[in-house]
């Protein structure tokens, strides 16, 4: 798989939503649980964009880091920003940015990196299955 085949060098890709109960945990606050799944489901499709499908047989997750900042509230609009870098042509890099707004006001909640590599030969216990 060859990402300079399929892809610009720098996409990005945004996701908004609005906290609702469903979305809080015990303590009134989004869930660190629902939070991943939103940035999950955003880097799945930029993977996507980057590599035209997700092949968790050929895709590995090399590094990552997450910073959690800050917590995010009942109707506050969290919007995710995933930024990728195609660093060489197995190798993909992501930057990701989440804020809460509440009006005119924002603050940044979390930010982070993933960087994916990809190859003919990954073994399934090192995969993202």
């Amino acid at each position: 798989m060859n990402l300079t085949e399929n892809t610009e060098k720098t996409k990005i890709l945004k996701h908004r939503f609005t906290v609702g109960r469903d979305k809080l945990d015990d303590n009134g606050q989004l869930a660190i649980c629902t939070l991943l799944i939103e940035i999950t489901s955003l880097n799945d499709k930029i993977i996507v964009s980057n590599m035209g499908t997700l092949d968790y047989e050929k895709i590995i997750s090399s590094q990552y880091h997450l910073n959690f900042l800050a917590k995010a509230h009942l109707s506050d609009v969290v919007e995710l920003q995933s930024k990728s870098i195609v660093i060489d042509s197995h190798s993909i890099e992501i930057e990701i940015s989440v804020w809460k707004k509440k009006g005119k006001k924002a603050a940044l909640i979390a930010d982070g990196y993933f960087a994916f590599d990809t190859g003919e030969i990954i073994p399934k216990t090192w995969s993202l299955l």
